[in-house]
Order: C-alpha cells, then structure tokens, then sequence
C-alpha cells in the first residue's frame, strides 16, 4: 500500500481521499466500478458530510473501509480518524447550550404514583361532596301511621288464616295519587242501611284485610290517615260522629261498623268512598 505519513496532515478524512485519488489520476467513476458506492456517496465523502449518507456509523465505516481500500490505502487510520471524530461530536453539547437528561427510574415512579394519586381524588371528591350535601343526609326514621286499636279476638272463624297484622310505613306519593287519578264511585248510602246504635256514645269501626288494598281514613274532624294493607291485617277505630273511607280496592277489605257487617258494592281495583254511619 501507498506511504500513509502524511496521512490527514489538512485534518480531513475527505480531503484525504479525494487528493489521494487525485494522485492516482483516478475519478469518481473508477472508485465506483471498485467499491459500487455511487457517485453522490463518494462526493459526501470527499465533503465529510457523513450525516447524508446515514444515520448510522456502522455503514459510513463500512463506505470509507471500501474507499481506501480502492486506493490501496491502509483503511484501519481512516475509520480510527473518523470514529474519533464522531465520539466528539457525540458528547459536545447541542447548540443553544441545552443538554438532554434523562430522567432517573426512581423520579418515574414518583411521578407516575402522583399522577395517580391526582386522578383518583379527582374520583373520589364528587361523590363524597354528593354524599355530604344536604339533599342527602338521612332522614330521620319516620313512626308507622298506624292508629286506633289492634284487635286479634274478633271471630273471623270462616277465615282460615291466622289473624295477624304487619306493620306498615306511610305509603308513597305515588300511591296517594290514587286518590286523583280515578274519580272514585261514591256510594250514597242512606242512613238506614247501616243505621247503627252508639256504644259508650262511640262508634265502633273494624277492618279486616283480604287482599292487598290501600285505605285512607277520616274520623270525625280529624287529620285523614292513610294506610297499606295485607291480607289478614286488622284495623281498629272509634269515632264520636262518622269514619269515611277511601278504598283502594273496592273487594279488598272486610267492614264491620258496631260488630254489624257492612255491605261495600264494586269490583276488584275499583276505587270506592264511603261514609259510616
């Protein structure tokens, strides 16, 4: 191979090469028919734009092994030269002064654990708001309206159920609007059909449930009372002048005003009003 002393004594690969082909009296066309590098890669080459030909070194490596070896050059100064060159670069800061750092696994995890941390009050905080607003706070329980006696030892012997009664809560809205939503059949019933005498200057008022039936009730002036009522449920009342009744279902109860059985005409479902005595 040819004398390489003065080998980069301008400090450039490229300027190297191209005048050692120059000394040969060789073109770029004649290296090309040696390595097949193309024309335009040689002339990168020759102008050390490196950065054209690829992103990674392992090929311009491999360009200017094939380069020098065409000028029957030792390449193993050309590659340390350019390797040495592209370490520097490397490490030297971009311009503007800006230095990439990497961030550090353990700052990763802190991070992502905030980032979570952040989301789930995100989450969390409505809800315990909504639970806390004062919409929602419990209401107090409220007492069963329930009134008057429960009586167990009335003769019901043709029932076969057990007398028994539940207890119920006040009914909803919704069932309240039964009043409004049929126009109830008010049953003129003259005084004579249930004509009953006072006991103790008392009316005596029972009510026995055989199916399933809302009952809302007024005794003499007093507030109206409103109650659901289930098979087998027994209610009681006593009133100085009259009870009226609004019934739910029309076949669902069993009255009996002074222990004198009171006839209730209608179907089942049909709302029904009556007034006792």
């Amino acid at each position: 191979m040819n004398d390489q002393s003065n080998l980069f004594s301008n400090g450039s690969i490229g300027n190297f090469l191209r005048s050692e082909r120059e000394k040969q009296g060789l073109d770029l066309n004649d290296i090309f028919q040696v390595t097949k590098i193309r024309p335009n890669i040689l002339e990168y080459i020759e102008s050390d734009q490196f950065d054209r030909i690829s992103s990674s070194d392992l090929f311009v490596v491999s360009f200017l092994k094939s380069y020098a070896q065409a000028l029957k050059l030792d390449p193993e100064p050309v590659i340390q030269k350019f390797q040495t060159a592209a370490a520097k670069k490397n490490v030297q800061p971009p311009k503007g002064g800006f230095v990439r750092r990497t961030i550090s696994p353990q700052l990763l995890a802190v991070s992502v654990v905030i980032i979570l941390v952040i989301c789930l009050i995100i989450m969390i905080v409505p809800s315990v708001k909504k639970q806390l607003s004062p919409e929602n706070k419990a209401q107090p329980p409220q007492k069963d309206v329930l009134f008057g006696e429960l009586d167990n030892n009335v003769d019901f012997s043709y029932h076969n159920k057990p007398v028994t009664f539940t207890e119920h809560h006040p009914i909803s809205k919704t069932v309240k609007s039964i009043e409004h939503a049929s126009q109830p059949d008010t049953e003129a019933t003259p005084q004579k059909t249930h004509k009953a005498n006072k006991i103790n200057d008392k009316y005596s008022l029972r009510l026995k449930a055989i199916e399933k039936t809302w009952l809302k009730i007024t005794v003499d002036d007093q507030p109206p009372n409103e109650f659901m009522l289930k098979p087998g449920d027994i209610l009681s009342k006593e009133a100085a002048n009259e009870f009226q009744l609004l019934l739910g279902n029309a076949t669902g109860l069993e009255i009996y005003l002074n222990d004198e059985p009171v006839k209730v005409s209608g179907r089942p479902g049909q709302v029904k009003t009556l007034k006792l005595p």
